[in-house]
């Protein structure tokens, strides 16, 4: 081989963009091996998902974020449709719930039906961006609590704080809502190739839950 060629090659090898770093797309999905561990120090076997969909989906051309999620496959030789744990909050993450013991058991025996999908709603646990708010030195009011409207204004004021916060940031706070999840789990059940989605709802998943039926109730077990 000439030397010319050689030197050309080497440097089409250095210049040239990696594989991976080409653009994500709405709708992408990807698997690699993953273990849970949950509080009492068990390591489980499961896989770690993560899926492109768009942050406001009322922007044609707006940015992708990536919902984060742990899945238990099933044990059934015929898998029912996969249930897909909502926790509450807002802002707790399916995947840290099923650290603690009892709810890992309940999903546990879950698998023996269907796959078990722990997600990370928008804005939370693996998902990305994920928008916790920074901590502040500054204190809440003593007397916060004496009245409804003392607590209001100071949960306000944090929560306003937490907002201003990540949209300097560049993050469209107001696309992580309650509808925008729900258009998530459509995503989802899309990306997974499945004809319905089974929902368990905690807390403020059930509200999430329900928005999903009126949303998307055809697409759902």
């Amino acid at each position: 081989m000439k030397r010319s060629t050689m030197v050309f090659l080497c440097l089409f090898c250095l210049l040239a963009p990696p594989l991976h770093s080409q653009q994500p797309r709405a709708g992408a999905i990807s698997f690699e091996p993953y273990s849970l561990k949950t509080y009492d120090q068990q390591e489980h076997p499961a896989e770690l998902g993560k899926l492109w969909v768009p942050e406001n989906r009322s922007k044609s051309a707006g940015k992708l974020i990536q919902l984060g999620f742990v899945r238990l496959k099933s044990r059934a030789t015929s898998p029912q449709p996969p249930i897909v744990f909502l926790a509450g909050g807002p802002g707790v993450p399916g995947t840290g719930m099923a650290r603690v013991p009892i709810y890992f058991r309940l999903f546990e025996r879950l698998q023996g039906i269907a796959d078990v999908i722990l997600l990370d709603q928008r804005g939370t646990g693996l998902s990305t961006p994920n928008l916790q708010c920074p901590k502040t030195n500054r204190p809440l009011p003593a007397d916060m609590w004496e009245t409804r409207e003392k607590a209001a204004q100071a949960l306000t004021g944090l929560a306003r704080s937490c907002a201003e916060h990540w949209t300097t940031q560049g993050v469209d706070v107001t696309a992580y809502n309650t509808n925008a999840s729900g258009d998530d789990l459509e995503d989802l059940r899309r990306a997974l190739g499945v004809e319905r989605l089974s929902l368990l709802g905690h807390s403020h998943g059930t509200s999430l839950a329900l928005a999903t039926i009126r949303r998307h109730g055809e697409h759902l077990n």
